[in-house]
């Protein structure tokens, strides 16, 4: 068994079913976590050693912003996930956490698009569903060329290959930038797709979708 030490990784799940088995197998091979404060929480609460494990606000000093909407988008984050082995000092002297691996479950919008098309979920449910920091970090992930699971089985597949010793992790590393720009690429059709219809349905009906003012600075 391979025993990784001092490596990081990142966790940003709505679904957080069995989450805790993952967060459980990484830290037991020396690894710490960042969390989102949903996930955070659900690990705490799961035993996940405090010592192992960080939330996005404090690894950010920046609370969750606008109700949520700006979590990860910060350069704590994403400098983190874009830094080079050869960035070392600069990432070492802005305090940048050197993130080498990502856990990404996106908002589901699928659902909510179809909830909007039984009429159960109007266009602001749907907006509120659309996912912004999420297919951020996969992109900057894939572009860092960091470990990268989108789903459950992608995830038991690399804890699987981590602790058998991380068999040509070039290649892996690879694999991961092509799922992930391939995941970020679908949800950006998906919302492309449910907005295009949207305009279409109400150019047809002769209405418009308000939307609210910007106040007054």
């Amino acid at each position: 068994m391979n025993t990784v030490k001092s490596r990081t990784a990142l966790f940003l799940l709505d679904d957080k079913t069995g989450v805790e088995n993952d967060a459980t197998a990484l830290t037991d091979l020396g690894w710490t976590l960042i969390a989102t404060q949903g996930t955070y929480r659900h690990l705490i609460a799961a035993g996940i050693p405090a010592e192992r494990l960080q939330s996005v606000d404090v690894v950010t000093g920046m609370e969750p912003l606008l109700g949520h909407r700006v979590v990860t988008l910060h350069p704590t984050i994403h400098g983190g996930l874009l830094a080079r082995p050869t960035d070392h000092d600069d990432w070492v002297a802005k305090g940048f956490p050197y993130i080498d691996l990502v856990y990404v479950g996106l908002y589901p919008l699928e659902q909510a698009i179809q909830a909007f098309a039984d009429g159960k979920a109007s266009l602001d449910d749907v907006l509120e569903k659309t996912d912004i920091g999420g297919p951020a970090i996969l992109r900057a992930a894939a572009k860092g060329r960091r470990y990268i699971a989108t789903q459950p089985s992608e995830m038991r597949k690399m804890l699987t290959w981590l602790q058998e010793g991380e068999l040509n992790p070039g290649h892996f590393r690879l694999s991961c930038a092509c799922r992930a720009e391939r995941v970020a690429e679908h949800y950006a059709r998906i919302s492309a797709d449910h907005l295009e219809a949207t305009l279409q349905a109400m150019v047809l009906s002769g209405t418009l979708w308000e939307t609210p003012e910007r106040a007054a600075s």
